[in-house]
């Protein structure tokens, strides 16, 4: 597994100002991680680079995870950029899926992941849906919008989350059985 320390960034809420990090982060861990995403598109083409387009921090409840578009560039000079939240913790998770690699800050060692693997990172984002919540991220807004079949779910009724295992160009997340929100 690919170890990336960070060599001026403290804490997890630094890593993106970290230049030196993002660039090793895009050029050695990710590249390996979206090979073996299966929504990823570009698994036979030639690929020249991997680059951080834009990341916005989002943070819900207790989570602080980072909402990553990665910019994709092909020798063609045609790119794709695709959406990958980002979240660190500090056990090995039981999926390891979505494990991107290992980081260090200072002493500390933790696991970097796609967070869709995380239940809590999922349940975060459906309490925002449900609550319609409105966040400034970076530059801009992100609208958690609820439609009508959410007008009648009871919100204490607890949220249960997983990941729709099917071959797609998306990320699926089904909660309570009945409700699914995709990513792109």
């Amino acid at each position: 597994m690919i170890l990336l320390q960070s060599l001026t960034a403290t804490r997890w809420a630094d890593a993106f100002t970290d230049t030196t990090f993002t660039a090793r982060l895009m050029a050695e861990a990710m590249p390996v991680y979206l090979q073996k995403s299966r929504w990823f598109g570009a698994k036979n083409a030639r690929i020249k680079s991997y680059l951080v387009e834009k990341v916005l921090p989002y943070y819900a409840f207790d989570e602080h995870a980072y909402l990553v578009f990665i910019e994709v560039l092909f020798y063609t000079a045609n790119t794709e950029t695709y959406f990958v939240p980002l979240k660190i913790v500090t056990e090995k998770p039981d999926d390891d899926r979505g494990i991107i690699c290992q980081l260090q800050f200072e002493d500390e060692e933790y696991f970097l992941i796609d967070a869709v693997y995380d239940t809590d990172f999922r349940d975060a984002i459906f309490r925002d849906i449900l609550n319609g919540e409105e966040k400034t991220v970076g530059d801009g807004v992100v609208l958690f919008e609820n439609g009508k079949c959410l007008a009648d779910f009871d919100r204490y009724k607890p949220i249960e989350s997983r990941l729709l295992n099917a071959e797609q160009s998306n990320t699926t997340i089904v909660y309570n059985d009945k409700y699914y929100l995709k990513l792109y």
